[in-house]
């Protein structure tokens, strides 16, 4: 019984004591990933701050800088393409995005201008295109608009005033004739108007409102025989379709009622490298008299001097006892044209062979072999190309499609085709 007690109460003391233990190492555990929880989305925090960083800087160095006049060019242009399409109020927002981002062209305001025509909003037209002709009064877009302005305001005098602007700016433009034959014939005044249209039809023969135009105008001034000349021409062209009528709607009135479009401005052409030739005719074995002879026979004389650098130049000077033109040898087609020559390798080592018809300037014709490093001979004879003749010129290819190249020469007025024989042979 005694043992009994003693082993329960140790029990229970050993008991109390695990309990104790694992009580304070709970705490512990609790405690442990309280301590790192924070610090970890701490670091990934940072981590991510500095991705974007690097992203940022990478992306700095490598965009290339931006160019405001390319956006400008891109603005404008894409509201011409808007203008194209009837959509004038979308163009004009580019119009006016342009205008403001360069404020030094007055491109995108001008085309502003003429969206505002198009859409009928004649005081705010008024208003850009006035002051886009005083900003520049040689600008032949801000006048035609103008005047087509003013004519569909009634005020033709005002009109007249602007396409007469446009016709001193560019006097070719037959749009701007027609313009003001029509105003001129509104006002029956026909002999101006006659007179305008004859202008447009002779910059624009096919300028179907001009001949529509004059037949009327002829017609009410009592020349009913040539308005009915000019009425057929009308009625011709339009139903053979060789010219179209100016019409009031927009693309139709003319190239200066149209939106202009902006070119982007040329790239700066690299300096130029400098260049010097040589003449190696005589190192290279080629003959060097041809030339010479050629030119004294035509002119009477020639000087040749070699210059400082070891190059030759050709002095040709007329002499004062030049033979006549029926006696001179050289007035022939033959010798005014000089030497005809072909690229040809005849012998098929797979270097440049030269032939020359008039190698000499006497009509005698010659065969170069090149032996390699930029020198040739002469091998005419051994190739059977001793010719002799008044020769203008030649051709290569394979006459007889033996896979070997032949050669024909024009001389004595007649072709000539020599096909190749053997390997050194033609």
């Amino acid at each position: 019984m005694i043992r009994f007690t003693r082993a329960t109460i140790f029990l229970a003391l050993f008991t109390c004591t695990l309990i104790a233990a694992s009580q304070e190492q709970q705490p512990q555990q609790q405690d442990q990933p309280q301590s790192q929880q924070p610090a970890q989305p701490q670091h990934r925090a940072h981590s991510r701050a500095a991705a974007p960083q690097k992203e940022d800087n990478d992306s700095t160095a490598q965009e290339p800088p931006a160019n405001p006049r390319a956006d400008v060019i891109r603005e404008n242009n894409f509201g011409v393409s808007l203008m194209n399409r009837q959509q004038f109020e979308k163009a004009l927002g580019k119009f006016q995005r342009a205008c403001i981002l360069d404020p030094q062209t007055d491109i995108g305001c001008l085309n502003s201008g003429i969206a505002f025509l198009n859409m009928q909003r004649f005081d705010e037209a008024r208003a850009i295109l006035q002051k886009s002709a005083e900003r520049d009064p040689r600008n032949a877009w801000a006048w035609f608009n103008l005047g087509l302005m003013e004519k569909a305001g009634g005020d033709a005098d005002a009109a007249v005033v602007d396409f007469q602007k446009v016709a001193a700016l560019d006097p070719y433009d037959a749009d701007t004739q027609y313009f003001l034959g029509l105003i001129y014939s509104q006002q029956q005044q026909y002999d101006k108007a006659i007179a305008s249209f004859q202008r447009a039809l002779a910059l624009n023969p096919f300028q179907v409102s001009a001949e529509f135009g004059m037949a009327q105008a002829l017609q009410r001034s009592g020349k009913a025989p040539e308005a009915k000349i000019h009425f057929d021409r009308f009625q011709h062209m339009t139903s053979q379709k060789l010219g179209k009528p100016v019409s009031f709607i927009y693309g139709e009135q003319g190239r200066y009622s149209l939106a202009e479009v902006m070119q982007p401005a040329p790239e700066p052409v690299p300096q130029a490298m400098p260049v010097h030739f040589v003449n190696v005719t005589q190192a290279a074995g080629l003959p060097f008299a041809a030339a010479r002879v050629a030119a004294t026979q035509f002119h009477g004389g020639a000087d040749t001097t070699p210059s400082a650098a070891g190059s030759a130049t050709l002095n040709v000077r007329k002499s004062r006892t030049a033979k006549p033109a029926a006696q001179s040898p050289a007035s022939t087609l033959a010798q005014f044209l000089g030497s005809g020559a072909c690229i040809i390798d005849y012998n098929g080592d797979g270097k440049p062979d030269i032939f020359l018809v008039d190698a000499d300037g006497r009509g005698n014709s010659a065969l170069y072999k090149n032996i390699g490093a930029g020198k040739f001979v002469n091998v005419s004879r051994e190739a059977h190309l001793d010719i002799h003749g008044q020769g203008l010129a030649c051709a290569v290819g394979d006459y007889d499609n033996d896979g070997k190249p032949d050669l024909a020469i024009t001389m004595n007025r007649q072709s000539h085709p020599l096909p190749q024989r053997g390997q050194r042979h033609i």
